[in-house]
This record gives structure tokens, sequence and C-alpha cells, in this order.
């Protein structure tokens, strides 16, 4: 019954999906200056709720109204993405992710997400991104989760790739990263 479970929430995550990405090509994305924080910690109590057999350990440096991005109620997306896919298929009795965000050039956040999972080869880098427009097979789940991460980012004018969370040695885990305009100005 947990697999028949797992199948209906997959299929249900992935009609979401592709209601947002046609959603978002439609029409022009509005942003506003949001408070990160919560969104962040909306997205943790989500993953949570989907894989509540799994122990997680989920760190951030986020801190309370210290941090105001321009983006819109779709950034829980992002989060539960990227969140998500790190616990997913992380193997380990505890799943470990450190989410970062630091400074970056131009008024924009620089945010992190670090996983110990797999990890993603250099020659699959950047097709996991494009899944949806490519027609290139996930290797479970529909692959849009990724895209969706993309588009959104990139309709808040930021940018998005994915990175070795130990530079070098992909199979140690990946390093999501992703530029969000600064908010609050």
């Amino acid at each position: 019954t947990e697999n028949a479970l797992s199948q209906v929430i997959g299929s249900t995550k992935l009609i979401s999906n592709l209601r947002k990405l046609n959603e978002m090509r439609a029409k022009e994305t509005e942003t506003r200056s949001i408070e990160l924080l919560p969104v962040f910690q909306d997205a943790v109590d989500s993953v949570r709720t989907l894989f509540p057999t799994k122990r997680q350990k989920i760190e951030s440096n986020i801190a309370e109204g210290d941090t105001q991005v321009k983006a819109n109620e779709l950034l829980v997306d992002v989060f539960i993405n990227l969140l998500g896919n790190a616990v997913k298929f992380d193997r380990h009795d505890v799943v470990k992710v450190d989410v970062n965000i630091s400074e970056a050039e131009d008024n924009f956040w620089k945010i992190e997400v670090k996983d110990r999972g797999p990890g993603i080869d250099d020659s699959r880098k950047e097709a996991i991104f494009d899944r949806y427009e490519s027609g290139v097979p996930s290797e479970s789940g529909s692959g849009l989760g990724l895209t969706l991460v993309k588009y959104i980012i990139e309709s808040y004018g930021g940018k998005t790739w994915v990175e070795d969370r130990v530079e070098g040695e992909w199979e140690k885990g990946s390093n999501f990263v992703f530029l969000i305009p600064r908010g609050g100005d």
C-alpha cells in the first residue's frame, strides 16, 4: 500500500507541476518582496509530511527578518522540489541537507541546497533542468520538478545550476544553487 500511495502522490505532483508550468508560460510572473524564512519553513514542513518514514536533518543559515527576496507564492515549490529530491534519493539512515544563503553580486541572494545523495555526474548536470523540453527520460519521478525550479527562478530574473557538493567528487552529493533577486529595497 505504501508503494500505491507513493504512485498516487507522484501522479498528483506531476499534474500539479504541469499545471504550474503551463500557467507560467501563459502569463508574465508578478513578484513582490517577501520574507524568505517562512517560505523555507513551509517547504521543510511539506517535505517532512511527504517523507514521514525518513529521518531528516535539514539545517539552514536563513535567519528570521533578515532575508527579503523578490518572488511570489511559487517559491515554496522551488524549496519543496530541491529538498524533496534530496530526501527521496538519499539512502543514508539520516538524510542531511544544508541550505545556505549568502550575498551575491548585482543585488541577488545565492542559495545553496547541499545534499549527500548519489550525486549527478557532469554529463547530466545541464540536462536535468530541461527534461520537459528535451524528452530525456527520468530515472525516477516525472523529471518535471527541476524543470519547474528552473522556470520559477528564471521568471524571477534569477539563475539555477547544480554543482558537486564536494568539488570533483560528484558521487558525494549535489549542491543545487540558485540566485534570486533581493527584495525590500
